[in-house]
Formats: structure tokens, sequence, C-alpha cells
């Protein structure tokens, strides 16, 4: 999936997590901008010596990173800790990996105990990236968020 889908993704997720958990404002716009940072960071492994979703796409890598998340926003914050920061950064990291998981490459999420590929879809409807099923689930994806947006006015 392209940056943009992953982001659009993440955005969402962390919206509809917050609406969901009646998040007041200033923890909804800190979890979707925490979102959609972290949505695009398991591919910082096409920048680095690693092979494309290889241990940043693992579900191991995103609990361990949460948890770093989560002990760095807890030591920052103090007594003002509202876990916005923390929802957000596993909200957009495990999206993405989902997403990755709708792709026809799929994604080894369980390594290092398998090296097991994943699907979330059945094999006709897995996204190519930057196929037309991909731009239509990006529009899909900008009239859910302005359709949300708009509605929680």
């Amino acid at each position: 999936m392209t940056g943009t889908t992953h982001g659009l993704i993440g955005v969402c997720g962390a919206f509809g997590l917050s609406r969901a958990t009646r998040a007041p404002l200033e923890e909804s716009a800190v979890m979707v901008g925490v979102a959609l940072a972290a949505s695009g960071l398991p591919d910082v492994d096409s920048k680095l010596p690693l092979a494309h979703r290889g241990p940043t796409h693992y579900l191991l890598t995103a609990a361990l990173l949460t948890v770093l998340v989560a002990v760095g926003a807890w030591r920052f914050a103090g007594p003002e800790f509202d876990g916005s920061i923390v929802a957000g950064f596993a909200c957009g990291y495990l999206l993405h990996i989902l997403a990755d998981m709708s792709t026809v490459t799929g994604v080894r999420a369980l390594s290092p105990f398998t090296r097991r590929r994943l699907w979330l879809l059945p094999r006709r409807l897995r996204f190519r990236y930057d196929g037309v099923r991909e731009h239509v689930l990006a529009g899909v994806l900008m009239l859910a968020l302005v359709g949300g947006v708009v509605g929680s006015l």
C-alpha cells in the first residue's frame, strides 16, 4: 500500500477510536496526529538495510514499540498522562500491519515465531500496490473521514 493509504487508514482508525471512547477534542487531536505519524513507521525498513515487511512488520515489534512509547509518554507527562499518545501510536502502527496483511504479498506478522505469511482477505480481494482497489479504498476512507468529522461537529 502507498504511504497515503496507510496514513488515511491510521487517521480513520484513530478518529474512530477517539469517537468510540468519547475522548475530549485535545486528546482526539493528539491520538489522530500520533496515529498518522506511526502509520508510516513500519515502512522505515525500505530506507534501512532490512527486508521490506521484515522485523518492522512483526506484531512483536509493534507491541515492544508500543510499550516503549507508553513508558516514554508516562515519564514525560507524569500525572497528566492520558494515554492518547499510546493509543494513537498503537492504532497507527497496528493498522499499518493489518493493511499490509490485505495485500497480495501479505505479512509475516507472527515472526520470529513462524515464517508463515498471513493475509486478512481471500486471494481474489487482496490489494496490489497503488492499484485500483487501493485507490477506491482511499476514496472511501476520505469520505468516511469527512463524514465523521462533519458529523461530530
